[in-house]
């Protein structure tokens, strides 16, 4: 299955959910920390993205395994999502989230 992690705020969890599941993928959405209004009806994992890129992904691989993709919606998480996705060797698209997880 094609796994990824969606950084998201909570109030976009169930669109970008359904999104990403006709498209064929199994999201889980990740925080940086635990949360009172994380709604848990969704795959979650809590991952610090404030930590090290090197960090990041020993903690992604340990808690997920293998992804095929990060769709990142925080805007602070730009520099540190592109330089885990290239420890990843996973692609970089600057696209807006909802362009590329819209059915067409």
């Amino acid at each position: 299955m094609n796994k990824i992690i969606i950084l998201s705020a909570e109030t976009n969890v169930a669109p970008l959910y359904k999104a990403a599941v006709e498209l064929g993928y199994y999201p889980t959405f990740v925080y940086s920390s635990e949360m009172s209004n994380i709604d848990y009806d969704y795959p979650t994992e809590i991952i610090d993205f404030y930590g090290t890129p090197q960090d990041i992904v020993i903690d992604i691989n340990n808690k997920l395994g293998e992804i095929h993709g990060i769709v990142n919606c925080i805007e602070q998480y730009v520099q540190v999502v592109g330089e885990v996705s290239k420890l990843l060797g996973l692609g970089i698209n600057p696209s807006k989230s909802y362009n590329i997880l819209s059915p067409t």
